[in-house]
């Protein structure tokens, strides 16, 4: 045959498209082929059984059974993470096998006939309803809660050693160790139980924080107690049991927490604090005009509130400064009302301003003018002489000498 210039070319052509270069074709993700072994507990293969395959974490994924041998061939990507769940429904593992960095070879599965755990809780009284079992072990956990005849089933799970714990509120927990070879029966009896509960409250505004005498503490469903002196006050309540409790006092805010008391006696800190509040002081509460009286302005620990408005009968006069304090000059007559705000806290006090009392002036009054004391003078010109107080006296003890001489003549 006789080929011309131009069908070698196109030829040549439509090789270079179809083959690939080495450097620049797209070359498929190599796999590899991987055999999945499924054995029992005793190591011996299991046939029959149903698996899902799935690799790269659901990149992709295949249903396979195995064969009488035990064994079923799977094609992965080489180097793949490989999970092998058992979806059988004779044979059943708890937790998917995981392979990492596959490349063939054989991926070996155990499986297990099923276990189950038919467990009655009873007390006292008879069956307990609604009490929680949980079975543990084997890589896996179960629960359930028993119904009105006290019975819950756990499974079915691998056969194999379990934790089997039984708890209600109110009783002591029951934990014992349980082996699963098949359908296995268990009555757990529960006993009922009290521990101490002993709750204190504090105001943690204060470091270390101070317990609080005289405070309520409402238990739900318990007791309503009274803290003592020592901010403290006990009670008995029953295990295993979550209690909501709300802690009260005048002029604080209420605090409610949940505690849960186990199976020994529980300590309770409640923290509350002030309630928010402001309040103010006035140096004087009459004051003259012109005059200024001091205003102190704390918060509802007595601490300085810096930044509080100040207004007078709805007028605003100014600011408290760092130390919470203003100096108010009252300039009109009669009471006012002063309101203090600070981030949304409101308090008012009242003032009188009292006018200055007008100077006092002084009233004339009558002078009492003594009357000029005669005095005695001595005749002169031939007038009747003046009788002073000092001729009166001589006159007199001249009578008096001679009625005392004539006296002794006698």
């Amino acid at each position: 045959m006789r080929w011309s210039l131009a069908r070698v070319v196109v030829l040549v052509v439509l090789v270079g498209v179809a083959t690939p270069t080495a450097t620049g074709g797209v070359t498929a993700q190599e796999q590899t082929t991987a055999t999945v072994t499924v054995v029992d507990q005793a190591g011996e293969r299991v046939g029959d059984v149903d698996l899902r395959v799935v690799w790269n974490n659901g990149e992709g994924s295949e249903n396979v059974t195995t064969r009488a041998n035990g064994q079923a061939l799977v094609d992965v990507p080489a180097g793949a993470t490989v999970q092998i769940r058992v979806t059988d429904e004779e044979y059943l593992r708890n937790s998917p096998a995981v392979f990492f960095g596959v490349d063939g070879g054989e991926l070996e599965v155990e499986v297990s006939l099923p276990g189950t755990a038919r467990v009655t809780a009873t007390d006292s009284a008879g069956q307990v309803e609604g009490a929680t079992a949980r079975l543990s072990g084997q890589g896996t956990t179960r629960t359930a809660d028993t119904g009105v005849d006290g019975l819950a089933v756990l499974g079915p799970v691998e056969r194999g050693e379990y934790d089997l714990r039984v708890s209600e509120p109110g009783y002591l927990t029951n934990s014992t160790a349980v082996t699963l070879d098949g359908a296995v029966n268990r009555t757990i009896t529960l006993r009922e139980a009290d521990r101490q509960l002993t709750v204190r409250v504090v105001d943690d505004k204060f470091d270390p924080p101070r317990t609080l005498s005289e405070a309520t503490v409402e238990i739900e469903g318990v007791a309503t107690l009274t803290t003592g002196s020592n901010g403290q006050r006990g009670t008995t309540v029953a295990v295993n049991t979550d209690y909501e409790m709300t802690a009260t006092k005048d002029g604080y805010e209420s605090v409610t927490r949940t505690v849960s008391v186990v199976e020994s006696a529980e300590s309770v800190t409640l923290a509350v604090q002030r309630e928010e509040a402001i309040s103010v002081a006035v140096t004087a509460q009459r004051v003259l005009l012109g005059e200024t009286t001091e205003l102190t302005v704390t918060d509802e620990y007595g601490q300085p509130v810096a930044g509080a408005t100040v207004s007078v009968d709805g007028t605003e006069r100014g600011q408290t400064d760092n130390q919470g304090t203003y100096d108010l000059t009252v300039d009109s007559a009669g009471n006012r009302t002063v309101t203090v705000s600070a981030d949304g806290l409101l308090t008012s006090a009242t003032i009188e301003g009292v006018e200055a009392a007008a100077p006092e002036t002084p009233t004339a009054t009558a002078t009492q003018t003594d009357t000029a004391t005669p005095t005695e003078t001595a005749a002169a010109g031939g007038g009747s002489p003046g009788f002073g107080v000092t001729a009166v006296l001589a006159a007199l003890v001249a009578l008096a000498g001679f009625v005392l001489a004539r006296a002794r003549d006698a």
